[in-house]
């Protein structure tokens, strides 16, 4: 599902996301960017998400936004491949498993829900803004 490790082919990714309207989709390319250690694709794919959906200030959405601009902004490009210190990836990683287990824990509740017939409303991510 993801772009092969050349700078072309994650330009060519990130492009085709940014494009996108299915935020949920995003997200779970974004969870699949961190499991593969791919720090500077799910960085960048993290950057996408500004517009899309309200990220709290000092949430982790927001601390993980900030640690994917600076890896963005530290990272240097080495024979065609990225390189960023490994404690910048882990700080994106940290904040991005806290956004994870909260949309774990709301797609639980609503599952929950839906099962004992509540007609309650939990959204899928956090709520998106308004057109501009």
């Amino acid at each position: 599902m993801l772009p092969d490790r050349s700078r072309a082919a994650e330009d060519a990714f990130v492009t085709q996301w940014g494009a996108s309207d299915d935020t949920e989709a995003l997200l779970e390319v974004i969870d699949l960017a961190v499991a593969e250690r791919r720090p500077m694709l799910a960085a960048r794919l993290v950057g996408l998400l500004d517009g899309r959906v309200e990220i709290p200030e000092g949430s982790a959405a927001h601390r993980a936004q900030g640690a994917a601009r600076f890896l963005v902004v530290s990272a240097r490009e080495v024979r065609g491949e990225w390189s960023v210190e490994d404690a910048a990836f882990e700080d994106l990683e940290a904040a991005w498993s806290e956004v994870r287990r909260g949309r774990m824990d709301r797609i639980r509740a609503r599952q929950r829900d839906a099962l004992a017939g509540k007609k309650t409303r939990i959204g899928r991510v956090a709520r998106r803004r308004g057109k501009r």
